[in-house]
């Protein structure tokens, strides 16, 4: 195992660690930390092995070789929850990359326009230069 997928793992451990303390302090549950490790395990190993590959699987059929939002949203259509969590998340992020092209779109036509400005202006003055130098 590579050092990125052991501190991808550790991280991932640690963080359904504090999701457990969390959940079950409010329940009053308590949980060992040997059950806790052994949860995580599994946990990366199924989202690492399996919904990889199904990811990876629903780009390939669709004749992709990027997964799309659309393809973590297939992975989670038998649940509801997760689906509507997620569809809310994609669909907030796409909002939000819409909003990002409209300012690039923008500030792309504003550089243009000062671009032709610029040439406009360098032409005035190379034409002031020229007739000057013919006065001479």
């Amino acid at each position: 195992m590579s050092q990125n997928s052991q501190e991808l793992k550790k991280e991932f451990g640690l963080d359904l660690e504090n999701i457990f303390q969390k959940q079950f302090q409010e329940e009053e549950i308590s949980i060992t930390k040997r059950a806790l490790q052994k949860y995580s395990d599994l946990m990366y190993e199924y989202l690492v092995n399996q919904l990889s590959q199904d990811l990876e699987m629903y780009a390939e059929l669709a004749d992709r070789n990027t997964i799309r939002p659309s393809d973590f949203l297939l992975l989670c259509r038998k649940n509801q929850g997760l689906y509507n969590y997620f569809s809310k998340l994609i669909s907030i992020s796409e909002q939000e990359e819409e909003k990002e092209k409209e300012k690039n779109k923008e500030k792309n036509i504003r550089k243009r326009k000062d671009n032709l400005n610029y040439k406009r202006d360098n032409q005035k003055r190379t034409k002031i230069i020229n007739k000057k130098n013919k006065e001479k």
